[in-house]
């Protein structure tokens, strides 16, 4: 299923960006595993906006909780541009 976000609200803009499309696999509420990869424009403190490839993954360790796992690369012929991130996502309904 395609996919598109705008201004995703993340504590980790270099992950995220400014907007992400691609493909998305589970992202609803369902339990198991779910993904989302693509393309995504993202601001750098080179004041350049490129874009660069990332994807989510978010992996069921309980009933209720996933792992959360986001990466981001964009090529760059002065910076090494790259990110990764981390956290816990809780489904109180799941």
């Amino acid at each position: 299923m395609g996919e598109a976000e705008w201004l995703s609200l993340n504590g980790a803009p270099g992950t995220t960006g400014l907007a992400r499309f691609g493909i998305g696999i589970n992202q609803g509420m369902k339990p198991g595993p779910r993904a989302f990869f693509g393309m995504g424009v993202r601001p750098y403190g080179d004041r350049a906006y490129s874009a660069g490839f990332f994807g989510d993954l978010g992996i069921p360790v309980s009933r209720q909780v996933d792992l959360d796992v986001r990466l981001a690369w964009r090529s760059s012929h002065r910076y090494a541009d790259w990110g990764i991130g981390g956290g816990f996502s809780y489904y109180p309904g799941r």
